[in-house]
């Protein structure tokens, strides 16, 4: 789990960038991320509050901010394969459903060098691709220190690099 001050500096560095023209995807993706984790994952929520890293107040905001961090992300990336999947992966986990939307993932495999698709179908399909779920591990262990990357890698860690 993340250090209390690393989630407090994440936040403050993901706020920021968005409001400056310093902005990307990743900074939406990251702070919707924290957002959306903190809010549904009941164990994570009650570690903010008890390390008041969140208040219960500033939790029971983020499902609003959610949504205008989606909708502001997708005016300035629209038809953005990144987003429009964490917005569907969201979805699905938070209406507790399992693997509702595999065909929405099956369509987005289609497009080329897209990986997260395999993420989904693993979590919430139990579908294990190694190959591909090592090639998502492979790229985020080269990508920079981000709340998206701890998430997903604390998914992956029982995933193996193979030796073929």
């Amino acid at each position: 789990m993340l250090k209390e001050i690393e989630l407090k500096k994440y936040v403050a560095l993901y706020r920021s960038n968005l409001k400056s023209n310093n902005q990307s995807l990743e900074d939406y993706v990251n702070l919707i991320l924290i957002f959306w984790n903190t809010t549904y994952d009941y164990g994570f929520e009650s570690y903010c509050i008890t390390q008041e890293i969140f208040t219960k107040d500033e939790i029971s905001n983020f499902p609003k901010e959610i949504d205008v961090l989606f909708n502001r992300a997708f005016s300035e990336f629209p038809d953005n394969k990144e987003l429009q999947f964490w917005k569907i992966y969201f979805s699905d986990l938070s209406a507790y459903s399992e693997c509702s939307h595999k065909t929405d993932m099956e369509d987005f495999l289609k497009t080329k060098d897209f990986y997260l698709p395999y993420f989904y179908m693993y979590v919430q399909c139990g579908i294990v691709n190694n190959k591909q779920l090592e090639k998502i591990k492979l790229n985020l262990t080269d990508e920079n220190d981000s709340y998206k990357k701890h998430y997903i890698l604390s998914f992956l860690s029982n995933i193996k690099y193979s030796t073929e």
